[in-house]
């Protein structure tokens, strides 16, 4: 789960992820406020829980497995205003950024922000036991042909192992989403392919 901010509107919907290449099942992922739910909600009520929301995982220093937060995301579940998520279109398009931890729950790494750059990149970049940490996570999503659109993930990480010289850079995954319904044939879930991956120096890292 993660907590996502365009300007000062609600987070996406987001699915899992299950790999790099090929279909993905298009999971829902479990607690997410634009994916489930279940009534038409108040705006002003769904702003008034988004903003509180916010305010709470900020307190907490983004941690979304602290209870105060998770209550308070139960609370904007209840508000959503957006029927059919998945089926919103021009809603998803924007440039995403995180606002939650950036704690993925890959392998022994409960609570933390560092992996190895293996379990970042789907293991596609040497060394894969290197340790990084991330530092920022974005979500481009915009337009393709019908109801497919791009969906591009970006992360800034900075090498925090010792055996190698510190540097930054992004890793990007690109990819696609499009609508996809739950097996109660509802529509607040997306279907995702993983197309190829990018790893690119910052700007400021020496040759």
């Amino acid at each position: 789960w993660a907590a996502w901010e365009r300007g000062r509107t609600a987070p996406p919907p987001a699915p899992s992820m299950r790999g790099l290449s090929g279909r993905s099942q298009g999971i829902v992922p479990r607690r997410h406020p634009a994916l489930s739910a279940v009534a038409q909600a108040d705006p002003t009520t769904a702003v008034e829980a988004r903003e509180r929301f916010l305010r709470v995982l900020a307190d907490k220093d983004g941690d979304w497995r602290d209870a105060a937060v998770l209550e308070e995301l139960e609370k904007l579940e209840a508000a959503n205003p957006t029927p059919n998520p998945a089926t919103t279109k021009e809603y998803l398009d924007s440039d995403w950024v995180q606002v939650s931890r950036a704690d993925y729950n890959y392998g022994d790494n409960r609570g933390g922000t560092e992996y190895t750059l293996g379990a970042l990149s789907f293991n596609m970049y040497e060394p894969k036991d290197m340790m990084v940490k991330v530092r920022e996570t974005r979500q481009l999503v915009s337009p393709r042909e019908g109801d497919e659109r791009a969906w591009d993930i970006s992360l800034l990480i900075e090498c925090v192992d010792e055996r190698y010289p510190p540097f930054r850079a992004n890793i990007t995954t690109f990819g696609k989403i499009k609508p996809g319904t739950d097996p109660e044939g509802r529509n607040n879930r997306l279907e995702v392919w993983f197309e190829r991956g990018e790893l690119k120096p910052m700007a400021d890292t020496d040759d």
